[in-house]
């Protein structure tokens, strides 16, 4: 399988200094400082891949930074058609499970040009959308 996300142009709603929406794609998994985070406000926060074309997606992983796991818990993934029309949505919200890397494998294909990472953030729980990774197969 290829990632078809790696090196891709990233977009974000909110960017906190220093950690860009491009390093999604930059395809480090292991380095916090090379990850997407946003602010610290409250309010629908999201990153954005544009894969540059549609593609048939078979898999997609999204890397959680490691030192911040809840950080990740409450997240949307929404995958797009050219006309950033959500052809498919995947959800995870379990605060009973905290972890290092979050990996959603579609049992159909999908066919999307955008990947959409999106969470409701709560300044005072502190509680940011910050990702290190987002890894699509085609």
């Amino acid at each position: 399988m290829v990632n078809v996300a790696l090196g891709k142009l990233a977009t974000a709603s909110s960017v906190l200094l220093g950690y860009e929406a491009t390093h999604v794609t930059n395809g480090i998994i292991n380095d916090i400082f090379k990850s997407y985070h946003s602010l610290n406000e409250n309010g629908l926060h999201w990153v954005e891949v544009d894969l540059g074309s549609t593609f048939t997606i078979s898999e997609i992983q999204i890397y959680n930074r490691a030192h911040a796991r809840q950080r990740i818990i409450g997240f949307y993934v929404h995958l797009l058609n050219e006309a950033k029309e959500i052809v498919s949505e995947y959800s995870y919200d379990d605060w009973g499970q905290v972890l290092t890397q979050y990996n959603k494998r579609f049992d159909v294909y999908v066919t999307a040009r955008y990947v959409k990472v999106l969470k409701e953030v709560d300044a005072v729980a502190q509680t940011p959308l910050q990702v290190q990774e987002i890894v699509v197969h085609a």
